[in-house]
């Protein structure tokens, strides 16, 4: 188990991906089958960066990250909350960053498990 701060690190990968391509995977959190759905999405008429999620199921989230690709790259400054568990309802966090690399995101992702706790 890894433990940043009071949060246990569930989920950790990098993927190397177009703009415009859903990234799709299953993780179990807390015995909770979870299906994400990532996509960076580029706007030309909007420069400002933002991320966004939504719950298209109760055990499918969708991330959308909005004009992240750029070479000196974007982050979340700290995990975010988007969510509790089905099993026990704790907190579910994530954290991202990515940089553009000529003409692929590469993209760090993250999820975290809140505190029984909190």
């Amino acid at each position: 188990m890894i433990k940043i701060g009071n949060q246990e690190l569930v989920f950790s990968q990098t993927f190397l991906v177009s703009n415009n391509v859903n990234i799709n995977f299953d993780v179990t959190i807390d015995d909770w089958k979870l299906n994400v759905t990532i996509n960076l999405e580029e706007d030309m008429l909007n420069s400002g960066s933002s991320v966004s999620w939504s719950a298209i199921s109760q055990n499918h989230a969708k991330f959308t990250f909005h004009n992240w690709s750029n070479s000196i790259g974007n982050a979340t400054l700290s995990p975010f909350e988007f969510g509790t568990t089905d099993t026990t309802k704790r907190k579910i966090y994530f954290a991202a960053c990515n940089y553009w690399i000529s003409t692929v995101n590469r993209l760090d992702f993250q999820l975290f498990l809140g505190d029984e706790n909190e």
